[in-house]
């Protein structure tokens, strides 16, 4: 007689994510997991803080010497796989859940967020952003040619838009192409003993 065939889980949905953290810290559940003897899950981490403890943190039965190793709930979490929040942006990483934080510092594909104090606006393409930074924003831009330029800085947020190629001469009937791999941001902040200007550099996802 030949084996049942093995079914593929498609379209997923925990109705609980919770169910996958620690019982304590509520961080992602990670291997080594360790339980009480009903099911009570807790990280390493935790259960090593709890070494002492006589009585499981959320039922309050005893610990007959502590919490125990659960294989089974260890291998669920290195089975399961969570698209990244930044598919949208192209990003195709699928992710055991309890490393994706991990993952979001060094995606390539992670979007740009507006610096604007509650300011939402969200976007990976620095074209738009810049637009945003002008338009909505009305923050002062400037155009460097080649590496220099003269700034004449306001307080706040003042855009830097970088040129490669040398400044546009009179009579050219074509502007000098834009560096469109980035985008520059100055923040100049006014302090006691005078303003402190902080450079912000804002990448394209596949500049080098």
């Amino acid at each position: 007689m030949a084996a049942p065939s093995k079914s593929s889980i498609k379209n997923l949905t925990a109705l609980d994510s919770a169910a996958l953290d620690c019982g304590v810290c509520e961080c992602p559940l990670k291997p080594p997991i360790f339980q009480c003897e009903v099911g009570h899950m807790v990280c390493s981490e935790c259960k090593e803080k709890m070494a002492a403890a006589e009585t499981c943190h959320a039922c309050r039965r005893t610990l007959a010497g502590g919490y125990k190793r659960c294989y089974g709930a260890e291998h669920i979490v290195e089975c399961l796989r969570v698209p990244c929040p930044n598919e949208a942006y192209g990003c195709s990483a699928k992710l055991a859940r309890y490393n994706q934080s991990a993952h979001l510092l060094a995606c390539r594909c992670r979007p740009h967020h507006c610096p604007a104090e509650g300011c939402t606006f969200v976007s990976d393409d620095l074209s738009e952003l810049e637009v945003h930074f002008v338009n909505t924003h009305k923050w002062p831009s400037t155009n460097v040619y080649d590496g220099t330029a003269n700034l004449a800085l306001v307080d706040g947020f003042n855009v830097i838009m970088p040129y490669p190629d040398s400044p546009p001469k009179e009579g050219w009937f074509v502007a000098p192409m834009r560096d469109l791999n980035h985008l520059f941001l100055l923040k100049v902040t006014r302090e006691s003993y005078g303003r402190v200007v902080t450079p912000i550099h804002i990448r394209a996802r596949n500049a080098g």
